[in-house]
C-alpha cells in the first residue's frame, strides 16, 4: 500500500469546508470544558473590611480580645461552606503562636433568658451559594501583655478542607 497515494486520496477529496465543521466544534468544546471544569474548582476570597473594623480589647481575666468584620466571596460555581476557624498571632520573626477560639455569643438577655441584639461570631458551618460573598464576625482570644497593634492571622478551613488564609493588624480599642 501506497501511503502517498492514501495521503493523496483523503487530501483530494477532503473539502475546507469539512475540515472547518470538524475542527471548530471540536476546538470550541475542548475550551468550553475547560473553563466550566477550572470554573467548578472551589475557591474563596477572604478580604478585610475597610475601615477599622479588627480592634483588640483587655478582658478582665487578662487576656486580649481580638474581634473583627471580614468578608469572604465565594469565586466559584460551586457551593462551600465555611467548616472551622484558625487564629495565629504574629510573636517576631516567622514565629506565629495559636490564639483560642470558639463559637462566641455577644448581647443581652431579656426577661426569658433568651439573647437578643445577638452578635454571633466564628459561626459554623455557614454555607455560601455560588458567586456570593458574606460578612464574618470573628474573634479569638489569647493571654499575653496587651500591645498596642498586633497582627493576625486568620485562617479558614472549607467544606473541602482547603484553607484560606488572611493577615489583619488589629490596633487596641
Amino acid at each position: 500500500m501506497n501511503l502517498k497515494a492514501v495521503w493523496g486520496s483523503w487530501y483530494a477529496t477532503a473539502s475546507l469546508w469539512d475540515a472547518f465543521k470538524f475542527w471548530l466544534p471540536t476546538i470550541l468544546s475542548i475550551f468550553t470544558a475547560y473553563f466550566v471544569f477550572k470554573d467548578r474548582i472551589p475557591r474563596l476570597k477572604l478580604v478585610q473590611k475597610k475601615g477599622d473594623w479588627c480592634v483588640l480589647k483587655r478582658m478582665e481575666n487578662g487576656e486580649i480580645s481580638f474581634e473583627g468584620v471580614i468578608e469572604v466571596y465565594n469565586a466559584s460555581s460551586r457551593a462551600n461552606a465555611i467548616q472551622g476557624y484558625e487564629y495565629l498571632y504574629h510573636v517576631s520573626g516567622d514565629e506565629w503562636r495559636p490564639m483560642e477560639s470558639e463559637h462566641f455569643f455577644e448581647g443581652e438577655m431579656d426577661e426569658s433568658n433568651k439573647p437578643h441584639t445577638v452578635i454571633e461570631r466564628n459561626k459554623t458551618p455557614i454555607s455560601l451559594a455560588p458567586y456570593s460573598a458574606m460578612e464574618l464576625n470573628v474573634q479569638a482570644l489569647a493571654k499575653m501583655k496587651p500591645p498596642y497593634e498586633l497582627l493576625v492571622k486568620i485562617v479558614i478551613r472549607d467544606l473541602f478542607e482547603r484553607r484560606y488564609m488572611l493577615n489583619v493588624k488589629a490596633e487596641m480599642d
